[in-house]
């Protein structure tokens, strides 16, 4: 599983009005668009990627190839030392979710990033 491309956020979740997915349309880059989207809070359209753009440039990606695994994550954190990231998925089968990656800097850091790895049945995965 790794992070993609946009796929629409579960119906159930959407109505929940409880994450952010951002429409990266056009590119694997799911995983920087969404870390931005937490330090750089949008007041309106938070899914619109347009509203990250400008800061494309302000986290260290070196090494790191997109689409991102979440393998890769403690080499992000390493260059990125004021944000902790965890990611989960969702298991629609047990109607639950899986913790895929769990920072060891959870809450120590400036900003935690709680990511949701969406699943395409007809498609890959995507971070969000």
């Amino acid at each position: 599983m790794v992070g993609s491309s946009y796929i629409p956020t579960l119906k159930w979740l959407k109505v929940k009005r409880c994450a952010v997915n951002i429409e990266n349309f056009d590119d694997n880059q799911c995983f920087k668009w969404s870390i931005l989207a937490c330090p750089h809070e949008a007041k309106t359209h938070k899914e619109r990627l347009w509203n990250y753009k400008a800061y494309k440039n302000e986290l260290n990606f070196d090494g790191i190839e997109f689409p991102v695994h979440p393998k890769s994550i403690p080499q992000f954190e390493s260059q990125n030392p004021h944000l902790s990231i965890n990611v989960v998925s969702y298991e629609a089968e047990n109607r639950g979710f899986c913790v895929l990656f769990a920072s060891p800097h959870h809450y120590r850091r400036p900003h935690t990033v709680n990511l949701l790895l969406l699943d395409d049945q007809y498609g890959p995965s995507r971070l969000s």
